[in-house]
């Protein structure tokens, strides 16, 4: 047995550090009946100190889904940089199947995305979500005592 000694420089990460935090919150409800994808309400807007950063997104986002027919229903999420997808599910991310004896349906929960994104980029960039849906149905953000939230971190090289 060889005892050996560490100093405090041993165990310091290698790699990037936090260069700026950027919150930005919202407590307005948005319901759309519509098919394809609808803007939720959140963004947020974070600029870059280096086209080398990374930017850690963190977001947390109550909805709710309401079946208005008898069809199996699905909705789905998607965040977005400016007006470019970076990030969509391969399968619906949202929702509930059921099958055709019941008319309508409800589920409300939270949605939680952590996705680490390269911007290359020194202008501001804003990131946002938007909800989609199948058909037949309802999405809605926000309960007024549960805001969404996003939180930009800029990561240095």
């Amino acid at each position: 047995f060889t005892a050996t000694s560490a100093t405090a420089a041993d165990f310091q990460a290698s790699g990037g550090k936090v260069l700026q935090v950027v919150q930005a919150q919202t407590t307005t409800a948005v319901t759309s009946t519509a098919t394809g994808y609808t803007d939720s309400g959140l963004s947020g807007s974070i600029t870059p100190s280096a086209t080398s950063s990374k930017i850690l997104i963190s977001i947390t986002q109550p909805y709710a889904l309401q079946r208005t027919s008898a069809d199996n229903w699905l909705g789905h999420v998607r965040l977005l940089r400016g007006s470019t997808a970076i990030w969509t599910p391969a399968t619906y991310s949202l929702g509930f199947s059921v099958d055709g004896s019941s008319v309508t349906g409800f589920t409300e929960n939270y949605l939680s995305i952590n996705y680490l994104d390269s911007p290359s980029s020194t202008s501001s960039v804003t990131y946002k979500t938007q909800f989609g849906l199948d058909s037949n149905g309802q999405v809605r953000t926000q309960r007024a005592s549960s805001p969404s939230q996003i939180i930009l971190i800029e990561i240095g090289a």
